[in-house]
């Protein structure tokens, strides 16, 4: 069900989401690599003991914001409100992209065995992607993998990416007897291994010839999206910084997490820009969460033909 919401995000606005992604994967293998590193500290302990709850949980409404800025001028935005609902196989929610004036808002709606549905704010046609097509797509993708690293090389991986990074998790305990946990990195402290990985992913994300069209023949138009202007950095690239906040319940589940990154960069004119993402997320209803569902029969419905070669 998690992949559904990505996915959203992704079909709407490839170039974005390309940028996007691997500044948060930077974010991710410092996360990573800190954790690794501090498997000794209170804050590490708490942190990974909230993890391993979330992982439990059965359902849970996530409220996700996303800003992506360049010299302090927001480039886009994204807003998901998600239930999840892992128990009864059912997700549903809604995503909101906005680019400069420009604003999509997309309702859907998913369940196991079930047609996926998508509605936009501005249209009385909900749109369908068949259950077949949706088995047919992801056996595909799956009969092309090959086996991955394990959890335990992964984790090699990761504590190899560590370096210095030690001690670096604080905790704090709140009077309503909950956490927060903090990791707050300067650029001195983040590992060349990491900043050489963060360079190499935002000259591939800039890079012109790497991008796509992700819409298609047939397909509405805010199916496919639109491309921002970014900056295609190339450059004296650096992670400047690196900050994640994450809040705790007297429980022990997670309630929501900040991340924050900020890297600069030279374009090929060898003018300067400061991107600068952040991340929330909020968490609730934690296993009591029901998934919102649709009822078709007397609406407008459009099945899309994601092949793009005639086929319903």
């Amino acid at each position: 069900m998690e992949e559904i919401t990505m996915n959203m995000g992704l079909k709407k606005n490839g170039k974005v989401w390309k940028t996007a992604v691997p500044l948060a994967l930077g974010g991710v293998l410092l996360v990573s690599s800190g954790m690794s590193a501090m498997a000794g500290t209170s804050g590490y302990e708490a942190y990974k003991a909230a993890l391993k709850q979330q992982h439990k949980v059965q359902s849970v409404t996530a409220d996700v914001k996303m800003v992506l800025k360049d010299n302090s001028q927001p480039l886009w935005q994204a807003a998901q409100h998600v239930k999840l609902d892992k128990a009864g196989h059912r997700a549903s929610g809604e995503v909101e992209l906005q680019e400069g004036a420009e604003t999509e808002r997309v309702a859907f709606f998913a369940g196991a065995e079930e047609d996926l549905v998508f509605k936009n704010s501005t249209e009385e046609t909900y749109y369908v992607i068949s259950e077949d097509e949706r088995a047919g797509r992801k056996h595909h993708r799956e009969s092309g993998k090959e086996g991955g690293p394990t959890a335990e090389e992964l984790e090699g991986i990761v504590d190899a990416l560590a370096g210095g990074l030690k001690q670096q998790m604080t905790l704090e305990t709140k009077p309503d007897g909950g956490s927060q946990v903090e990791l707050q990195l300067s650029a001195a402290q983040i590992p060349p291994a990491v900043q050489a990985l963060g360079a190499l992913a935002l000259k591939y994300a800039g890079d012109g010839e790497h991008r796509h069209d992700p819409g298609k023949e047939g397909l509405p138009a805010w199916f496919g999206g639109t491309e921002p202007d970014l900056p295609a950095l190339t450059q004296d690239i650096r992670i400047e910084s690196f900050r994640l906040t994450a809040d705790i319940a007297p429980d022990g589940m997670l309630q929501g997490q900040v991340v924050e990154l900020k890297v600069d960069g030279k374009d090929a004119a060898g003018a300067e820009h400061e991107l600068a993402l952040t991340a929330q997320v909020a968490l609730s209803g934690h296993n009591a969460t029901a998934a919102d569902t649709v009822e078709l029969d007397g609406k407008q419905v459009r099945t899309l033909d994601l092949h793009g070669d005639g086929r319903k």
